[in-house]
């Protein structure tokens, strides 16, 4: 049996979480699956199998826990329920059609389209992993301006969102003028902690890079921690997390790293709350390595706020399994931010 039931009430429609099959499988747990190609068959349904989507505005009458046949558009969609790339048409005890879309972690994010330019790209002709970090952030910049809880909001509320982890894993680099999605969405808050996805795809909806962060919201008068007031999450909303492989927040270090060429802190290291950008960290952290390397995975930890006229020190040391890990130091020898890079050997190219 296949059934739906109400997850989030939205302007835009139901976010529905579907389940498929119940706790025993046998004869009432087999369910009969058509394709628009017109071949069918009969498969055994189990519960493990959970997918989300989206039921348009059009069809908000649609009661809860009506039960419903699943027609999907390719044979591997009915050999793999949960695929990421599942399509399907819900076909409702009304007989009404629903087209939806399967694929969970597209479905509800925030997103712009934009085109690589040249001054993003490095030497090769692809775009710099500090320039995709930028797509990133930009993008979590424009959500939260478009529902009305940007930079204006924040100062009103002497409030601030800071960093405190990226992971940013590379699936391909692209290249000058192509058209890319850039989506992003809240998936999660503990506290005065807010975790956020993002994604970057091509014209073909590949995926090219993803994203997890969290970031911890302050009080700019205290400096101590707070949690996000009710405005927040109610306009944010949270939306499924990302299929990728979670990394643990914190870095380990190696013991014995090597001191690089200290850097001082400039007025264009700086963003609109009057400390260094997160991005700009990263930017030091791959000057430091004195090397070009084309990055699989990012990830970065940050434990301290620096200021206009600081100086970090760059500490770079490689790990066993061929990781960059750099420590960025202030002068009181205070860790502010340690970056892990793993290198991509060759770039996947179309």
């Amino acid at each position: 049996m296949i059934y739906a039931r109400e997850r989030q009430a939205r302007r835009t429609g139901w976010h529905v979480r579907l389940s498929v099959g119940s706790k025993k499988a046998g004869d009432g747990n087999r369910t009969h699956v058509s394709s628009l190609e017109g071949w069918c068959s009969t498969i055994e349904l189990h519960p493990q199998y959970v997918f989300y989507f989206t039921i348009p505005g059009g069809h908000l009458s649609i009661a809860k826990n009506i039960h419903y046949y699943v027609l999907f558009l390719s044979r591997s969609s009915c050999y793999n329920v949960n695929c990421a790339d599942a399509r399907a048409v819900i076909i409702c005890n009304n007989g009404t059609k629903i087209f939806v879309d399967l694929r969970r972690e597209r479905q509800n994010m925030y997103s712009y389209k934009s085109r690589i330019r040249y001054s993003e790209l490095d030497e090769a002709g692809f775009l710099r992993l500090e320039s995709l970090l930028d797509y990133f952030q930009d993008c979590s910049t424009f959500h939260s301006e478009d529902i009305g809880l940007g930079v204006e909001y924040l100062k009103r509320q002497n409030m601030v969102w800071v960093m405190s982890s990226w992971q940013i894993v590379v699936e391909r680099y692209p290249k000058l003028c192509e058209t890319v999605t850039v989506g992003t969405a809240p998936y999660d808050f503990k506290g005065f902690l807010g975790y956020r996805n993002f994604l970057m795809m091509d014209e073909k909806e590949n995926t090219l890079a993803c994203a997890n962060t969290i970031w911890s919201l302050l009080n700019t008068s205290t400096g101590k921690p707070v949690k996000p007031p009710k405005e927040m999450y109610e306009k944010y909303g949270l939306e499924p997390r990302l299929e990728m492989d979670y990394a643990p927040r914190k870095i380990l270090t190696p013991l014995n790293m090597e001191q690089r060429e200290a850097v001082q802190i400039r007025s264009h290291h700086l963003d609109t709350n009057h400390h260094v950008n997160n991005g700009q960290f990263v930017r030091i952290a791959i000057d430091s390595l004195g090397r070009s390397c084309r990055v699989r995975q990012l990830r970065a930890e940050y434990k301290k706020q620096v200021m206009l006229g600081d100086i970090l020190t760059p500490y770079t040391a490689v790990t066993e399994e061929g990781k960059y890990v750099v420590v960025l130091r202030d002068e009181n020898d205070t860790v502010c931010c340690i970056v892990e890079l793993q290198e991509e050997r060759e770039q996947k190219r179309i």
